[in-house]
Protein backbone atom coordinates (compact mmCIF):
# COMPACT_ATOMS: atom_id res chain seq x y z
CA UNK A 1 0.00 0.00 0.00
CA UNK A 2 1.28 3.44 -0.89
CA UNK A 3 -0.19 5.20 2.14
CA UNK A 4 1.46 2.96 4.74
CA UNK A 5 4.85 3.65 6.26
CA UNK A 6 6.41 0.64 7.94
CA UNK A 7 8.93 0.91 10.75
CA UNK A 8 10.86 -2.01 12.20
CA UNK A 9 11.99 -1.45 15.79
CA UNK A 10 14.07 -4.35 17.08
CA UNK A 11 16.18 -2.53 19.68
CA UNK A 12 15.46 0.42 21.95
CA UNK A 13 18.45 2.35 20.60
CA UNK A 14 16.76 2.41 17.18
CA UNK A 15 13.68 4.11 18.59
CA UNK A 16 14.86 6.38 21.41
CA UNK A 17 17.23 9.32 21.37
CA UNK A 18 20.71 8.33 22.53
CA UNK A 19 20.87 10.60 25.58
CA UNK A 20 17.20 10.80 26.52
CA UNK A 21 15.07 7.66 26.65
CA UNK A 22 11.87 9.74 26.77
CA UNK A 23 12.34 11.19 23.26
CA UNK A 24 12.02 9.53 19.89
CA UNK A 25 15.17 9.46 17.74
CA UNK A 26 15.54 12.41 15.37
CA UNK A 27 16.61 10.00 12.62
CA UNK A 28 13.26 8.19 12.96
CA UNK A 29 11.32 11.47 12.68
CA UNK A 30 13.35 12.45 9.61
CA UNK A 31 12.73 9.01 8.09
CA UNK A 32 8.97 9.40 8.61
CA UNK A 33 8.95 12.85 7.01
CA UNK A 34 11.03 11.63 4.05
CA UNK A 35 8.77 8.61 3.53
CA UNK A 36 5.51 10.57 3.72
CA UNK A 37 4.08 10.68 0.20
CA UNK A 38 2.51 13.76 -1.32
CA UNK A 39 -1.16 12.96 -1.75
CA UNK A 40 -4.56 14.55 -1.55
CA UNK A 41 -6.02 15.72 1.77
CA UNK A 42 -8.79 13.11 1.88
CA UNK A 43 -6.40 10.17 1.79
CA UNK A 44 -5.28 8.75 5.11
CA UNK A 45 -1.81 7.76 6.17
CA UNK A 46 -1.03 4.75 8.35
CA UNK A 47 2.16 4.12 10.25
CA UNK A 48 2.78 0.45 10.93
CA UNK A 49 5.31 -0.30 13.66
CA UNK A 50 6.74 -3.81 13.84
CA UNK A 51 8.43 -4.27 17.21
CA UNK A 52 10.28 -7.05 18.98
CA UNK A 53 10.60 -5.03 22.18
CA UNK A 54 9.02 -6.74 25.18
CA UNK A 55 8.47 -3.62 27.25
CA UNK A 56 5.20 -1.75 26.97
CA UNK A 57 6.36 1.32 25.07
CA UNK A 58 3.64 3.70 23.93
CA UNK A 59 5.04 4.12 20.41
CA UNK A 60 2.22 6.33 19.19
CA UNK A 61 2.45 8.82 22.08
CA UNK A 62 6.24 9.14 21.85
CA UNK A 63 6.28 9.52 18.06
CA UNK A 64 3.42 12.04 18.02
CA UNK A 65 5.17 14.06 20.73
CA UNK A 66 8.39 14.07 18.67
CA UNK A 67 6.46 15.09 15.54
CA UNK A 68 4.76 17.93 17.41
CA UNK A 69 8.15 19.18 18.65
CA UNK A 70 9.52 19.12 15.07
CA UNK A 71 6.40 20.93 13.83
CA UNK A 72 6.81 23.61 16.50
CA UNK A 73 10.49 24.11 15.62
CA UNK A 74 9.61 24.36 11.93
CA UNK A 75 6.94 26.93 12.69
CA UNK A 76 9.39 28.97 14.80
CA UNK A 77 11.89 28.83 11.93
CA UNK A 78 9.16 30.12 9.58
CA UNK A 79 8.40 32.99 11.97
CA UNK A 80 12.10 33.88 12.15
CA UNK A 81 12.36 33.83 8.35
CA UNK A 82 9.34 36.12 8.10
CA UNK A 83 10.96 38.64 10.44
CA UNK A 84 14.21 38.47 8.44
CA UNK A 85 12.28 39.00 5.20
CA UNK A 86 10.54 42.05 6.63
CA UNK A 87 13.82 43.55 7.81
CA UNK A 88 15.55 42.89 4.46
CA UNK A 89 12.64 44.40 2.56
CA UNK A 90 12.48 47.55 4.69
CA UNK A 91 16.25 48.07 4.67
CA UNK A 92 16.36 47.43 0.91
CA UNK A 93 13.65 50.00 0.23
CA UNK A 94 15.36 52.53 2.51
CA UNK A 95 18.69 51.97 0.75
CA UNK A 96 17.08 52.41 -2.67
CA UNK A 97 15.42 55.60 -1.45
CA UNK A 98 18.75 56.80 -0.01
CA UNK A 99 20.45 56.16 -3.34
CA UNK A 100 18.22 58.80 -4.94
CA UNK A 101 19.62 61.41 -2.53
CA UNK A 102 23.28 60.72 -3.35
CA UNK A 103 25.00 62.98 -5.89
CA UNK A 104 27.92 60.78 -6.98
CA UNK A 105 26.99 58.66 -10.01
CA UNK A 106 29.09 55.56 -9.23
CA UNK A 107 28.42 55.60 -5.50
CA UNK A 108 24.68 55.99 -6.14
CA UNK A 109 24.66 52.93 -8.43
CA UNK A 110 26.55 50.83 -5.86
CA UNK A 111 24.06 51.80 -3.14
CA UNK A 112 21.15 51.08 -5.50
CA UNK A 113 22.52 47.61 -6.24
CA UNK A 114 22.92 46.92 -2.51
CA UNK A 115 19.25 47.80 -1.98
CA UNK A 116 18.13 45.48 -4.76
CA UNK A 117 20.29 42.67 -3.37
CA UNK A 118 18.47 42.90 -0.04
CA UNK A 119 15.10 42.88 -1.77
CA UNK A 120 16.16 39.84 -3.82
CA UNK A 121 17.26 38.11 -0.60
CA UNK A 122 13.68 38.56 0.65
CA UNK A 123 12.31 36.94 -2.49
CA UNK A 124 14.87 34.14 -2.31
CA UNK A 125 13.90 33.32 1.28
CA UNK A 126 10.26 33.14 0.22
CA UNK A 127 10.91 30.97 -2.80
CA UNK A 128 13.32 28.46 -1.33
CA UNK A 129 13.17 28.40 2.44
CA UNK A 130 9.50 29.10 3.07
CA UNK A 131 8.16 26.75 0.41
CA UNK A 132 10.27 23.83 1.66
CA UNK A 133 9.31 24.60 5.25
CA UNK A 134 5.63 24.72 4.32
CA UNK A 135 5.88 21.31 2.63
CA UNK A 136 7.66 19.89 5.69
CA UNK A 137 5.04 21.29 8.09
CA UNK A 138 2.26 19.84 5.94
CA UNK A 139 3.90 16.40 6.08
CA UNK A 140 4.46 16.70 9.83
CA UNK A 141 0.79 17.63 10.32
CA UNK A 142 -0.24 14.65 8.21
CA UNK A 143 1.99 12.36 10.28
CA UNK A 144 0.57 13.72 13.55
CA UNK A 145 -2.97 13.00 12.34
CA UNK A 146 -2.13 9.56 10.94
CA UNK A 147 -3.30 6.21 12.24
CA UNK A 148 -0.81 4.02 14.10
CA UNK A 149 -0.78 0.24 13.88
CA UNK A 150 1.41 -1.54 16.43
CA UNK A 151 2.46 -5.07 15.52
CA UNK A 152 4.27 -6.90 18.34
CA UNK A 153 6.56 -9.59 16.95
CA UNK A 154 7.76 -12.43 19.18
Amino acid sequence: MKNVIEIDVFEEKEFFETYNKKLVAVSLINYLVDQTPNFKNKETLKIKINSKLTSDIDFEKIIVEGLKNKYQKSYQNHFRNTIIQLIYLLVGVLIIFASTLIKGEVFREVILICGWVLIWATVELEIFSDIEGRKRRKKLKRLIDSEFIINRIN
